[in-house]
């Protein structure tokens, strides 16, 4: 059995201009290594004007690996294994935002994340299984978005992890995906019904594969790339209550979950969403 209690005492600062927060995040660990891990907890903002604002972040701290987190990147895990804390000594990242300038802006970021004993998927003699892995990882991205009143909004952003080996993989990005391209259009053409169209592409994706019996290290297999188009709509009766529609993979695409198998293709959801 392992546990995690987590304490954030900060100061908060604030004014039309600037944000601040200047914390610590504390974190107590059961059946874990050590005991007590001390990580920052930090944001610093400026808004200077209305075309341009930044932020720098800094964080971290430990991650409980429950089954349940890690099924929801593959329902194949095998039930036989528990996993313990990760520990993520400090993430950061930097942003700048230029604009809004007639309804267009630009967002340009950087981002760092060192983490020991993150859990990443393998195939170890025909089981999935997870991997802890010292990462030492950047990504930087731009986001590009634009809004005409409450009409259309029209988004499009690239993410690319600075590096190929093992130790650069992203720490969200458990397909160990290189690149990633996203765009959407939403349109509301009257105020309580939206419908969305989006596109994203996860690019360079691989899992290693081990066979003790056949070789000592383990061979890298690369995924098919994800194309993943999707369109939606949804009809807001309150701020709080709505129903939506979703279809995904709408052009029924080829990609692999794992090696030989693979993920879903044409499929949809329909649902009400509640906000408290």
């Amino acid at each position: 059995t392992f546990g995690v209690g987590t304490l954030k005492p900060y100061y908060r600062f604030g004014n039309d201009v600037v944000t601040l927060k200047a914390g610590v995040r504390l974190d107590l660990t059961m059946n874990c290594g050590k005991a007590l891990h001390v990580a920052p907890d930090v944001l610093f903002g400026v808004n200077p004007a209305s075309g341009f604002g930044g932020w720098l972040r800094l964080g971290g701290g430990e991650h409980l690996n429950s089954l349940q987190s890690l099924q929801a990147f593959s329902p194949y895990i095998s039930q036989l294994y528990a996993y313990g804390v990760s520990h993520m000594p400090v993430t950061g990242d930097l942003g700048l935002r230029f604009g809004p300038v007639h309804g267009a802006s630009l967002t340009l970021k950087l981002a760092y994340a060192s983490a020991n004993d993150w859990l990443l998927p393998v195939i170890a003699d025909n089981q999935l299984l997870f991997s802890g892995c010292n990462l030492r990882s950047w990504k930087a991205g731009a986001q590009l978005n634009w809004k005409f009143r409450e009409i259309v909004v029209l988004e499009a952003s690239f993410e690319s992890t600075l590096g190929n080996g093992e130790k650069d993989t992203w720490i969200e990005w458990r397909d160990r995906a290189r690149h990633v391209l996203g765009a959407s259009a939403t349109v509301t053409p009257i105020s309580p019904f939206s419908v969305t169209l989006s596109y994203q592409m996860r690019m360079k994706r691989s899992m290693p594969v081990w066979d003790g019996v056949i070789a000592d290290v383990p061979a890298e297999v690369g995924l098919e790339d994800v194309n993943n188009l999707g369109i939606g709509a949804a009809w807001k009766f309150t701020d709080a209550l709505s129903v939506f529609a979703r279809v995904d993979n709408v052009l029924d695409s080829e990609s692999y979950m794992l090696p030989l198998v693979p993920a879903q293709g044409l499929n949809g959801l329909v649902g009400v969403a509640w906000k408290f």
